[in-house]
């Protein structure tokens, strides 16, 4: 008789909701992290006294209330704060900045009043053409994935395929130029630059990028961004809570060194102190590339199998800082007004459409990025509770770290980065330098040793056209079973992807109940 039913390895997001949901259905579960608290790389930290840190991701982009139900999470302390904007763009002192607000009516006066009429018209049209794959993929998300030809077939309309055939293949400056060609819309093109970039391989001329910023804007229709109280490691803290209250276990650093396979069959696993568990099934939460070469072992893998896992793409170009602020920025000039309000605290900066393409050709080639392109908040206004009275602490996203660069180079570019980005924000904001008490640097072989995230990529697999969908992880198996029966994956490796929404973990929950419930009738 196994010790569990099921031992679900990872407390991040998706492993938690992976877990509860299997407890919550009758399963006797236990859940194994490696480090000392739960959520992963959406976890709080806390590097300065009195201080909470959210020490991956730091907001909700994709989040939906059907999930949170499932889950329970506001029974056990889980809010929300929804900012009125999703971020502020700024391109220099002579230009107007750009709030995506969050209100339609409000954005579009906006854009009308700083950008002209044309280009509110042609910013218009743009979000009205992504509709049809909004939709689709909202659909898309809380099922099994599906391939690119079955999302174009299930297009009502010749205008339908043809608007997700472009979100598919086409490069996100093409759309942005044919529906605001003006150069008094670069600073809005820049913006959603952005989002286009965040975990793609590439910069806004790559195709496929105009798929990034489409998913990304997917979020708006339902619940649109969100901010969580208390950092977002309090999402996972609360799913770990009604976890627990449903009865499943929950061990905390308790690392672990494989996956028990005996024949052909995940049977329990080993921790690195030596003890072993069995349990009927084996969910891992953790990269595939991970799950397998790692947990599993190539030994216990058919060869067509291993050399896809193995040419999946993992490279993700940033680097995440985190700044001690003993005040908050002061604007001034063309853009004081955003001193006003919390707009500008959920801040971008970037040099338009070519500084982005300029920064992502230094990337790929291995030189820091010459145009800065970075995004952050500074979440403790919005939450007094994450710092100390009279600090702040301001975590900021900046693109285009050169990862093609020696690894023994990353510290040291790291470090020029950060220079540098905060020189680029000191344009906007003069007291930036003198506001700064601290501040703590990951690049991706942090997120890497620490959460065995391969290449320290938050998406667990770059985004892209050929490892999203049916393609993910690999083809063939985007149902979340693996090769070795009785091991499934939960995590942003398995469809729909990346993003703290636990999507993948209540799809693989679904699929593993499915499963037995098929082959308990089997047995009878």
């Amino acid at each position: 008789m196994p010790d569990y039913d099921a031992i679900v390895i990872g407390a991040g997001n998706n492993g938690l909701a992976t877990s509860m949901l299997l407890q919550k259905n009758g399963l006797k579960v236990l859940n194994l992290e490696k480090n000392k608290f739960v959520g992963g790389m959406a976890g709080n930290a806390h590097f300065w006294p009195g201080h909470t840190n959210q020490c991956g991701a730091w907001v909700m982009f994709i989040a939906m209330q059907e999930v949170w139900d499932m889950l329970e999470i506001e029974k056990y302390g889980f809010e929300t704060i929804i900012p009125d904007s999703l971020v502020t763009s700024v391109m220099s002192k002579d230009r107007p900045a750009f709030t995506m607000y969050a209100d339609p009516q409000k954005l579009f006066e906006h854009v009308q009043k700083e950008f002209g009429e044309q280009t509110m018209l042609g910013f218009m049209a743009f979000l009205f053409y992504l509709r049809p794959f909004i939709v689709a993929m909202q659909q898309a998300v809380l099922n099994p994935a599906i391939s690119l030809g079955k999302m174009l077939d299930s297009m009502p309309s010749v205008e339908g395929k043809d608007a997700m055939r472009r979100v598919f293949f086409s490069p996100v400056s093409d759309l942005l130029n044919e529906f605001m060609p003006g150069d008094e819309a670069e600073v809005i093109k820049g913006g959603l630059a952005m989002y286009s970039s965040d975990g793609l391989w590439g910069g806004p001329m790559t195709p496929g990028s105009l798929f990034n910023l489409a998913f990304h804007m997917a979020s708006g229709e339902k619940s649109g961004l969100r901010l969580v109280k208390g950092g977002i490691g309090k999402y996972s803290e609360a799913i770990a809570k009604a976890f627990q209250a449903h009865g499943g276990e929950l061990r905390l650093s308790t690392p672990i060194k494989k996956v028990v396979v005996k024949n052909n069959k995940a049977v329990g696993v080993q921790l690195e102190n030596g003890e072993e568990i069995s349990a009927d099934l084996v969910v891992s939460n953790c990269t595939a590339r991970y799950s397998f070469m790692n947990l599993i072992g190539e030994e216990n893998l058919p060869a067509q199998f291993t050399g896809m896992v193995k040419t999946i793409k993992y490279e993700n170009a940033y680097i995440q800082f985190y700044l001690r602020l003993k005040g908050l920025p002061h604007f001034t000039g063309r853009h004081e007004h955003l001193n006003e309000g919390k707009t500008g605290y959920m801040l971008g900066i970037h040099e338009g459409l070519m500084g982005a393409e300029t920064a992502w050709d230094d990337c790929k080639h291995g030189r820091l990025p010459s145009k800065i392109m970075s995004n952050g908040v500074i979440a403790s206004v919005y939450d007094r509770s994450l710092a100390p009275e009279g600090e702040h602490n301001w975590c900021m996203f900046t693109y285009y770290f050169p990862v093609t660069a020696p690894r023994d180079k990353w510290k040291g570019l790291a470090e020029q980065l950060a220079d540098r980005t905060i020189d680029a924000y000191s344009q906007y904001i003069p007291n930036m330098k003198d506001i700064i008490l601290d501040r703590k640097i990951l690049t991706p072989a942090d997120y890497e040793q620490q959460y065995n995230a391969t290449g320290g990529c938050f998406c667990h697999g770059r985004f892209g056209l050929d490892q999203l969908l049916d393609f993910r992880p690999v083809p063939g198996w985007a149902n979340y079973a693996t090769p070795v029966d009785n091991f499934y994956l939960c995590g942003s490796a398995t469809h729909p992807g990346w993003g703290v929404t636990s999507f993948s973990g209540v799809n693989a929950a679904n699929a593993i109940l499915k499963n037995r419930s098929k082959k308990s009738q089997k047995k009878r």
